[in-house]
């Protein structure tokens, strides 16, 4: 047997994209799946295809880092309040405070995502015009 047997980098175009597709993609994009596409195998290869792009892939990250973090906060959060706090003011906290944060990581997702979105088809736009 003879050939290059050189390990290939992530995305090498001689591996043909199958890195790319075969790499396990953060645990938003399938969250976004299932709530961007209306369940149909036509959308969700739609919504899959968009992993070829770049600024899709770093979109996906961005927020699957964001809503990390934020729940990591709120939890770090919960437990100074629980030793700060009495009992009865923490209950309430806890009770409100997990659908203010999720309302909040909502919001700024989807307005996250649609500025991406907007600035994507903007890039495509000035690179069609250049063409």
């Amino acid at each position: 047997m003879s050939g290059d047997r050189r390990p290939q980098r992530f995305g090498d175009p001689g591996d043909g994209g199958a890195q790319l597709r075969h790499r396990p993609r953060p645990l938003m994009f399938y969250f976004g799946r299932r709530f961007a596409t209306n369940g149909t195998p036509e959308s969700i290869d739609r919504w899959n295809g968009l992993w070829q792009y770049p600024g899709f892939r770093r979109t996906q990250r961005v927020i699957t880092i964001v809503w990390g973090v934020t729940m990591c906060a709120e939890a770090l959060l919960r437990i100074v309040l629980a030793y700060q706090l009495s009992t009865g003011t923490m209950v309430v906290i806890s009770n409100v405070l997990p659908y203010v944060v999720l309302v909040g990581l909502i919001t700024w997702t989807v307005t996250y995502g649609k500025r991406q979105a907007r600035a994507a088809q903007d890039r495509v736009a000035a690179a069609q015009v250049a063409a």
